[in-house]
Formats: structure tokens, sequence, C-alpha cells
């Protein structure tokens, strides 16, 4: 800070002197003088903050130490003990195959965070918004992903994501624990493996698929999308009712993700929010509203 009040001063001096200097008014030298020093504050700030990146902590989960190969054949023993079809049973096994390798590409790939403030903090709001059911609680794990989509999903397999992205877009904590109850929905209902038995069944046109067209299947894709979110929205507004936290953040959830895309929040600003009784923006210097 003291190299920063010499430059200052030095900067009055030579504005003083100088020759072109000389044609400025003082309201001009003084808007410079400004600027330069709100300039050298920030930089001097900017010097004495530590910036710590995000890193794994802690004892490491056996979702990232076991096989792909190892959790396919646990999964096929699970699956074989079924009462269900044959034909069930090898739709589920196939779905478990691409599955399993699809998550394990996302778990391995060092974009995963555990144990660190993000994953720590996103586990607490969990534990929150399922302290009416521990049993679930223990069969659901949640990682944060470092990407800068706004999104989270689930799996088949009881892993939750949420990236980073939508951490930053979130305005209060009950709003992503509105999110999670609806990816625990999404979990709890089996949308996963039921909208891949969908597809498979929609691609052959079997059953009720069978006289459909080209333009029908597409159409008919997206309205089972549409109704298992509504599903997950409604069964998870059923969790997040069990919470503390407040109903309005379920409508503002949805209005965080609608904008989601926007670099910043459309809101008016004015500096009058700077201003208390001592200070004062001149009334000159404020923004003239240009005429239509």
């Amino acid at each position: 800070m003291v190299k920063s009040k010499k430059i200052i001063t030095l900067f009055v001096q030579v504005i003083s002197k100088s020759k072109q200097c000389t044609k400025l008014t003082t309201k001009s030298k003084f808007k410079i003088l400004f600027i330069l020093g709100f300039m050298l504050i920030l930089k001097s700030n900017a010097q004495t903050i530590q910036y710590s990146p995000l890193r794994c902590k802690g004892e490491i989960h056996k979702d990232f130490l076991s096989l792909s190969s190892n959790k396919v054949i646990d999964e096929r023993e699970v699956i074989k003990k079924k009462n269900i079809s044959k034909k069930d049973k090898n739709t589920d096994l196939d779905f478990t195959y691409s599955s399993i390798f699809g998550i394990d590409e996302i778990l391995f790939s060092g974009e995963i965070l555990y144990g660190d403030v993000l994953t720590t903090y996103v586990n607490k709001v969990a534990d929150v918004a399922l302290a009416s059911d521990l049993t679930l609680r223990k069969e659901l794990r949640f990682y944060v992903l470092k990407s800068n989509e706004v999104n989270a999903f689930s799996t088949y397999q009881g892993i939750v994501f949420v990236t980073v992205g939508l951490l930053s877009q979130i305005e209060n904590e009950a709003q992503l624990a509105f999110i999670l109850c609806h990816e625990i929905a999404h979990y709890k209902l089996k949308h996963t493996i039921n909208s891949y038995k969908n597809k498979k069944d929609l691609k052959k046109g079997k059953g009720k698929f069978s006289s459909l067209s080209l333009n029908e299947k597409v159409k008919e894709v997206y309205n089972y999308s549409k109704e298992n979110e509504l599903e997950a929205d409604k069964e998870g507004f059923k969790m997040y009712q069990k919470t503390k936290y407040s109903h309005q953040a379920v409508i503002t959830s949805f209005d965080m993700l609608l904008y989601s895309y926007l670099a910043y929040d459309e809101l008016e600003w004015s500096p009058k929010i700077l201003e208390d009784s001592l200070y004062k923006f001149p009334s000159n210097l404020s923004q003239k509203k240009e005429k239509k």
C-alpha cells in the first residue's frame, strides 16, 4: 500500500506539471486520480487474496476403487435373483453394461470431487433433504462434477452428480435442496432404466409403438421424458415439504434454471445502493437516460 501512495503522489506531480494536463479541468483531473487510485487499491487487495483450488480429500469411496467389470459382475448377481422374466433380466443386463461403463467414465475422468468444501456442502443439504428417510440416504452418494454446465443428474446406481456451474447459479440453499429432491425422485422412481426400456421398445416398434411414424416416435420420446420430469417434480416436492426450507424456493428454482444461460442477472442497478448519509454521488455524474 505504501508503494501505491508513492505512485499516486508521483502521478499528481506529473499531472500538475505536464503541459497537456494543465489544459484539463479540476474535475477531469479528479476523475483520473480517482480511477487510478481505485485500480491500485484493487491490485493491492488482489495480491493479498489466496485462492485454494478444489481438491479431493479424505477416504476414497469404493465407487472409485472398484473395477467396472467387477461392478457389472456384482450387478449381474443381483439381477439373477430378481423374480422377473428372462426377457426382463436380459434387458436389465443390457442396461447395466451400458450404464456402469458410462458412469465410470465420468467417475474416472478426474473431474469428480469428493471430500472438498463443495461436495461436503452438497452432502449436508442432502442429509437435511433425506432426514425423514435414512434408509434411502444410505443408498445414495453425492459428488460434485467440475463442469460449467448448470446441471444435476442421478444414476440407477444411486449416484447424484451436481455441477460446479449449478452451485454457482443457485441463489440459496433451499433451491439446492429442491433440486436434490428432484434428482432423488428420479432414482426412487427408476426413471433411467424405465426410459431405457421405453426407448428400446420404441426403436424396435414393439407393442403400442408398432404403428407409429418416425415423427410420432420422436414426439413419444419427448413426451415420455416430459412425463418423467413432471413425476420427479411431484415426488421431489413431497420430499421437500418434509424439510425446513421455504416453499417459495421451489418457484425461484425454476426461474434460476430458466435464466441460467445468461452471463449475469438482468436486474436494474443503481449507484444509489452505494450511497449513505455521508456519501453521495454528484448529480452531474449520474447516467442520463436516452430519449426515445
